[in-house]
């Protein structure tokens, strides 16, 4: 019986909600996923990246993560 590995990526969004990118690494489990945009989001945001979606295997889990700094 051989393992299929889900494929977790983001579909990133820019400020008026269009696609900015599709074109993060993948990884082969969600923590990874979420531990990649822990590491890059501030990279992320500068470049006009306003939110990220969660994908497995290309279909969307949850809701977008919101990249812009509260204002305060």
């Amino acid at each position: 019986m051989s393992t299929v590995r889900q494929a977790w990526t983001w579909r990133l969004l820019d400020r008026e909600g269009r696609l900015a990118s599709e074109a993060t690494p993948g990884a082969s489990g969600r923590f990874d996923a979420e531990a990649w945009l822990g590491a890059h989001w501030r990279r992320l945001e500068g470049e006009g990246v306003a939110q990220a979606v969660l994908l497995r295997d290309g279909d969307a889990v949850g809701v977008a993560v919101d990249l812009r700094p509260f204002a305060w």
